[in-house]
């Protein structure tokens, strides 16, 4: 169980990367036991994106949306979120761990109905507001690949 006590947490953005067709932010959190240097490896990143993304297109997607990488005292996560139909959002996390080989284990977390705590919240609450700024308000037709670019390009960069 986590402490009943707030801590800020270092938030870095990591790359913008096409998964799967989807155009995505990639985001990393960490606690304070953790830093730029502890980000997996690029490989163990390929196999996170994978499992989160591929196959998982949905109706009314924008194949646009974000991902957080997210060291925790408690454990690793990587939360995966697709925009759709215009203002809502799919979403997944997934576990990181590793077996006792160093093998590199990924599942769905074993209480589905967690969707993000309280640092990963305020990240969710910047990129909404990124959606609203650079596309929503705007009031496209579709979208297109300079509202896609403008949303890619607005990053949360900072403690949370």
């Amino acid at each position: 169980m986590n402490p009943l006590e707030y801590q800020p947490r270092d938030c870095h953005f990591i790359e913008a990367k096409k998964v799967a067709g989807i155009d995505l932010k990639l985001y990393l959190i960490c606690s304070s036991q953790f830093g730029l240097a502890d980000i997996p490896a690029q490989d163990v990143l390929e196999q996170l994106y994978a499992q989160a993304f591929n196959g998982w297109q949905a109706q009314n997607d924008h194949n646009v949306g974000f991902a957080i990488l997210h060291l925790a005292d408690d454990g690793l996560y990587f939360l995966a979120s697709v925009w759709n139909d215009a203002n809502m959002i799919r979403h997944k996390v997934l576990g990181l761990s590793y077996d006792a080989d160093g093998n590199t284990v990924i599942a769905p977390l074993g209480e589905p109905s967690i969707i993000a705590c309280v640092w990963e919240l305020k990240l969710m609450s910047f990129e909404r507001d990124a959606w609203i700024e650079c596309v929503l308000n705007k009031k496209p037709k579709q979208l297109n690949e300079q509202l896609t670019q403008d949303y890619l390009n607005c990053r949360y960069q900072g403690s949370l």
